[in-house]
């Protein structure tokens, strides 16, 4: 480490893995089970699932696509 592999970047940094991208997306992982993840502007209102929809309206990060 470091690596790049076309357009993502790895690296480890004290306790973390990191993983850089080019297109708007980063990544830390503690080698266990916490991971954190980061998105651009360019991704506002794509994501689903566990992150939430990145959106700004909190309340409905956790309503699947049928509106439940």
């Amino acid at each position: 480490m470091p690596q790049t592999i076309g357009q993502i970047f790895i690296e480890k940094l004290a306790d973390y893995i990191l993983v850089k991208t080019t297109f708007g997306f980063s990544l830390a992982w503690d080698g266990i089970s916490g991971i954190y993840l980061k998105l651009s502007e360019d991704h506002k209102g794509k994501s689903c699932g566990l992150c939430g929809n990145y959106n700004d309206i909190q309340s409905d990060d956790f309503i699947i696509l049928q509106g439940k």
